[in-house]
């Protein structure tokens, strides 16, 4: 924790917007984006954590942390800001006595894109990443409420395009393979069209990138990305995993492919006592993790959203220790003396006893000639997403099915998932 000026000297001064409202939300959804913890969950979460003292202004975690642990405040308020300390600085929400800070990032291990600062002096509980990590595997009924508690937030943030900001062209097929990445990965954006975004050219010039350049994303706290492939985009926000160097030198099973298929043989086995390790090129739930609701899955009669299935399987394979790499194509695989070696596109290979190929399935390309250069600038392969399609978002919200075109059919979602 870092001590600074007190806050309101700081909004003064920096011109920061008041706490914006959260818009058309339902009253069970304002209550559970910022429940208030009983005595009895108080408790509970103590025996993880130590108390502190906290002075007004005082910085609890900033944008660009590479992690951040999660605080119950127990005394005074704490506010969660955007662009914390720069032109155009806004207080998103504030938390007060028995209310907890996070989203799901914390769990994922995603660098903080946002600031929490104390409004006023207090006092909070401080619950290291590692012990929240234990909480959720062992306290079953908090771990609930800590889950369903960061998905709504999630969820509230990506709306209001909080975290990372994309600037390029609608034409650019750069453009369309970062916002594939960033939908399939639910990562908190926002996109500045080029043609579109006034704002674009403004940024730009502060960022003194020339259009050359573009497309660009913009990290809270970290890098300026050009052009990032997926690999670099997650290394920066945290969420790739461990390279080849942290991996054991031969696992018990490998598993490419972290749809719910892939990462459901990962949690089996990791929890019979196999070294794991799963490995995705994509995103983590594959093309299910971006479905707005699963209504066929067993065990879950009212369904559930792509993104809680994702979330609560990584959790799992998390908690029986799966070591889990993303961004991590793979290209090769070869045998020798009952060893199966796996190579990828970034170079590292993992060496296995086993191996489970869980890829799910790949569009089919029309014959055609210089078709990889109109890819993603007016030939399309059924996005699994369509809410980086500003024409298809009505008919997308409209609908609850897994399977369903937008308008323009650009948006055109399989209900077959991997």
């Amino acid at each position: 924790m870092r001590a600074v000026a007190p806050l309101p000297e700081m909004i003064r001064d920096r011109g920061a917007h008041a706490a914006q409202p959260a818009g058309n939300l339902s009253p069970q959804a304002q209550a559970g984006r910022s429940p208030v913890l009983d005595a009895a969950q108080l408790d509970m979460l103590r025996r993880y954590g130590t108390e502190h003292d906290i002075g007004a202004g005082e910085v609890l975690f900033a944008d660009g942390d590479l992690t951040y642990d999660l605080f119950v405040v127990l005394a005074g308020d704490v506010r969660l800001i955007e662009r914390h300390g720069q032109p155009g600085e806004t207080v998103i929400t504030a938390y007060g006595q028995s209310q907890f800070l996070g989203e799901i990032g914390l769990l994922t291990g995603q660098r903080a894109y946002l600031s929490a600062v104390a409004g006023t002096a207090g006092r909070v509980l401080r619950v290291p990443v590692e012990q929240v990590r234990v909480v959720m595997a062992q306290e079953p009924g908090l771990s609930e409420l800590i889950l369903r508690t960061f998905l709504l937030r999630h969820s509230i943030l990506t709306g209001r395009g909080s975290g990372l900001t994309l600037i390029g062209s609608r034409f650019d097929a750069g453009t369309r393979r970062l916002l594939e990445v960033l939908a399939r990965n639910r990562l908190t954006s926002k996109w500045l069209e080029l043609e579109g975004s006034p704002d674009a050219e403004a940024m730009l010039r502060e960022l003194d990138v020339p259009v050359a350049d573009l497309p660009i994303v913009v990290v809270p706290g970290g890098p300026l990305l050009r052009n990032p492939g997926s690999r670099e985009l997650l290394d920066a926000l945290g969420l790739s995993g461990p390279g080849d160097t942290d991996l054991p030198g031969v696992c018990d099973l490998l598993v490419v492919g972290a749809g719910p298929g892939g990462l459901a043989a990962a949690v089996y086995g990791a929890s019979e006592g196999m070294a794991t390790v799963l490995a995705e090129d994509t995103a983590l739930g594959g093309q299910a993790g971006t479905s707005s609701r699963i209504e066929n899955l067993l065990g879950f009669p009212a369904g559930l959203s792509g993104e809680e299935l994702a979330a609560r399987a990584a959790l799992q394979a998390q908690k029986f220790g799966v070591r889990i790499r993303q961004a991590a194509k793979a290209v090769s695989l070869s045998s020798q003396d009952g060893l199966h070696r796996v190579g990828f596109d970034d170079g590292d290979a993992v060496t296995a006893k086993s191996v489970i190929i869980a890829t799910g399935a790949r569009y089919n390309r029309l014959p055609l000639r210089r078709l990889a250069e109109f890819e993603g600038v007016g030939v399309y392969y059924a996005g699994a997403d369509a809410t980086y399609w500003p024409c298809c978002r009505p008919a997308a919200e409209s609908r609850r099915s897994t399977s369903w075109r937008g308008c323009c059919g650009r948006g055109r979602r399989s209900s077959s998932h991997r």
